[in-house]
């Protein structure tokens, strides 16, 4: 019993305020006492010892604290720079060159040309005439296109490309990070000590008288 009592004292000790700090928020309720049990019928002949203790009980309270909540807000940021880069860019020159080119020439060619020519000839036996076709061999002269490979000459523009160093103005976009900082009020629960009266009774009893001797 003692035993248990001193734990229960040191573990409300610490967490007993100081008696210039009031705690905030309501009070612990008192409970009301527990009815006292009929106490014990002294034994025959034993005296009855009554002694007044204090004892403490641990109550659990809730309480208001003020404090400090943090937060972090995240925030963009634009920022103007120049990003550096490259331009294509083109150079135009003039430039001669040579391509073979297909050129039409008339020209005369003799040719020899078979033909069918009619024939008359005399059937001496009835003196009646009769017309054959004989192929005859004949030349002419006819006109022919011939195509003759020439050299000539074209002007033309030939692009060359190039890149050029330049700078573009653009935009960076980054996220800053805010620390905000509001009051707020939290609930925490405390041990309070409870001091209590007990009544303890011992009962004080004589030595028991030593046996007779039966003689």
């Amino acid at each position: 019993m003692r035993t248990r009592s001193l734990a229960v004292i040191t573990a409300g000790l610490l967490a007993w305020p100081c008696a210039a700090q009031e705690l905030p928020g309501p009070k612990p309720e008192k409970l009301p006492p527990a009815s006292a049990a009929p106490a014990p019928a002294a034994p025959p002949g034993c005296t009855c010892v009554e002694s007044q203790k204090t004892t403490y009980e641990l109550h659990w309270v809730d309480r208001q604290v003020p404090g400090v909540e943090t937060t972090m807000v995240t925030r963009e940021v634009s920022t103007p720079d120049v990003k550096p880069m490259l331009k294509l860019e083109y150079n135009t020159q003039v430039r001669v060159k040579t391509e073979m080119v297909l050129k039409p020439r008339e020209c005369l060619k003799e040719v020899t040309v078979c033909t069918q020519k009619p024939v008359v000839s005399v059937d001496p036996g009835t003196g009646c005439s009769t017309i054959t076709f004989q192929p005859v061999t004949d030349t002419k002269i006819v006109k022919e296109i011939v195509y003759d490979l020439v050299p000539e000459e074209k002007t033309v523009s030939v692009q060359t490309a190039f890149l050029v160093p330049t700078e573009e103005a653009i935009v960076r976009k980054s996220l800053v990070l805010d620390v905000k900082t509001e009051p707020v009020t939290r609930k925490e629960r405390i041990g309070i000590l409870v001091p209590s009266q007990i009544t303890e009774r011992k009962f004080i009893c004589p030595p028991p008288a030593p046996p007779a001797c039966a003689h």
